[in-house]
């Protein structure tokens, strides 16, 4: 067996390609907008007189001073999650909150390399279809139990059965066996090039429970939320807020914080989680000092907040794109021609201006990766941004379509926005368009429904391997069954080569866009707005408040 971390994750060349690919996701920079690559924008001027958050280095921190304990950190978020399951959705308003509950075996740090979490090491077989994980002893659940083997089958074997990521991992899984109380042996039937990125990314939700919970569980949603990380559960208050609290008995890594793993200090009392549907609302509630952080914020208000007295901004990473969903399992949308009509009228950068605002935050990209990651390509760039109504008009009167009214579903305000200009451009094409706004909760739940829309907006974040992404999983909302991109994705996880894996990975490309099952409208950061009394805040891609503290 070959020790995984002590040959470091770029030695595994044979397996993992080209100093494995899926296991970096490079730094990315702001650039400026339009359909090629601008040199980047000057950063604006900082209020503060340091570094502007837009031009820092995302490994520092934002609010600096001596750590303090104490004090209850008032977060207005988004919406009211579904659930606080990760296991069961990729929502990022479940998983940004229950990551401060729930760890996995492994995690990502500031360079997306993988790094030992639950896990204490890993070792390879000599052909890579073997891994023993020696687990790190004396970590506690918050209900006292200790975590142990019987523990991590019990998780992995139901994040098998209801995740998305888990069940493409279990189709390849031969066997997972405990060696003894702190070790399991894993086997798979085939090289997997992405097993081990799959437990570490958070949004995969391969995070570990004890292990009557999980069986009790099932394929249904918690009911108990019980797991390992720096903050416990203690209550949700349907439409009020969802509180955490410190776990005093958190078995913290020795060593320094390391990008979303490593050392972790929970330095505030309580976590308090509020649901404020309204972007303008809550970044109100931080001015006034009533809240420490909001989710949203819209970047129409950055010149104004980069100046106001008591009020942090910064520009995340680029950390998404947005994209609008197409329902291809019924409805009007099930027809190939009337989707390729509905990509056929929109105009990108109007969509995203009034989606996302000042232009610092976002960029024209065909690309489904990152243009600062390896993977970045422009096939199919021909059906990105095309604008062409009458080309529109003229696949509409080929297609199916018959003037059924289509039923766009969106949430947060940003993404209704994005409809809200689609939509007089689609209409312009002949389609009839009826945009319905739902509380987050809500719409993510009817998303999973097919019966219930055709269209809905979303944004989908970066994944440090293409064959991770959500949309390509068949069973994920929007249901595209392609024959030849199940196959190439199939082909890219068992393949070690990057060159042939890049080339498989152009063609799923291509046919996304043929195929209009999704529309990508631009790449985005996320504008944050936080008090200056949150201390120690790393602006990473996502965001946590393990080793934050307030200065009050």
């Amino acid at each position: 067996m070959k020790n995984y971390f002590k040959r470091g994750n770029r030695t595994n060349k044979r397996v993992l390609g080209l100093v494995l690919c899926i296991l970096l996701v490079l730094s990315f920079s702001l650039t400026g907008c339009g359909g090629q690559a601008d040199p980047p924008a000057p950063p604006p001027p900082d209020p503060n007189g340091d570094t502007d958050p837009v031009d820092q280095d995302p490994t520092d921190p934002v609010g600096e001073g001596e750590p303090q304990f104490g004090g209850t950190l008032k977060i207005a978020m988004d919406g009211e999650p579904a659930t606080l399951d990760m296991m069961m959705t990729t929502a990022t308003v479940t998983w940004t909150l229950s990551w401060h509950m729930f760890e996995n075996l492994f995690a990502l740090d500031e360079k997306q390399d993988i790094i030992p979490m639950l896990a204490e090491d890993v070792e390879l077989s000599e052909d890579y279809r073997e891994y023993r994980i020696t687990l790190r002893q004396g970590v506690k659940f918050h209900n006292g139990k200790e975590m142990k083997a019987e523990d991590v089958i019990a998780s992995l074997n139901r994040w098998g059965a209801v995740n998305n990521t888990g069940r493409g991992v279990y189709e390849n899984l031969e066997s997972i066996e405990a060696v003894n109380d702190y070790e399991i042996l894993v086997k798979l039937s085939e090289v997997d090039a992405t097993f081990m990125v799959a437990l570490a990314a958070p949004n995969n939700g391969a995070i570990i429970i004890p292990s009557e919970i999980a069986e009790a569980a099932g394929d249904t949603h918690m009911l108990e939320f019980i797991g390992t990380g720096p903050f416990k559960f203690v209550e949700w208050r349907q439409n009020a807020h969802i509180m955490l609290e410190r776990f005093e008995d958190y078995a913290a890594l020795e060593g320094e914080a390391r990008g979303y793993g490593g050392n972790k200090t929970a330095y505030v009392d309580r976590i308090q989680y509020v649901p404020v549907p309204d972007a303008t609302v809550q970044v109100a509630a931080v001015e006034s000092g009533e809240y420490h952080y909001a989710y949203a914020a819209s970047s129409d208000d950055y010149d104004r907040l980069k100046t106001l007295p008591g009020v942090r901004t910064v520009v995340s990473e680029p950390r998404a794109h947005l994209a609008f969903i197409l329902n291809t399992e019924s409805g009007p949308m099930s027809d190939l021609k009337t989707r390729q009509a509905f990509q056929a009228a929109l105009k990108m950068d109007d969509i995203s201006l009034v989606s996302r605002g000042d232009e610092a935050i976002w960029r024209l990209n065909p690309s489904l990766m990152q243009k600062e990651t390896i993977w970045y390509s422009e096939v199919g760039a021909e059906y990105y941004d095309q604008n062409d109504t009458e080309k529109a008009k003229q696949l509409l009167e080929e297609s199916s379509y018959n003037g059924e009214t289509i039923r766009w579903i969106a949430s947060w305000e940003g993404y209704y926005n994005a409809a809200l200009v689609a939509k007089p451009q689609l209409e312009a094409a002949g389609f009839v368009i009826d945009v319905q706004r739902y509380e987050v909760g809500t719409e993510s739940s009817m998303r999973q429904d097919p019966s219930q829309w055709d269209a809905a907006v979303t944004g989908y974040t970066n994944r440090p391997d293409p064959t991770l992404v959500p949309y390509l999983n068949s069973s994920s909302p929007g249901w595209w069954d392609n024959p030849e991109k199940e196959e190439l994705l199939e082909n890219m996880i068992r393949e070690t080569d990057f060159d042939k894996r890049f080339e498989m990975w152009e063609r799923i490309q291509e046919l996304y866009y043929e195929d209009a099952a999704y529309i990508k409208i631009c790449d985005y950061s996320t504008l944050r707005v936080m008090s200056d009394k949150l201390m120690n805040f790393q602006p990473s891609t996502d965001i946590f408040f393990w080793n934050v503290w307030l200065d009050e």
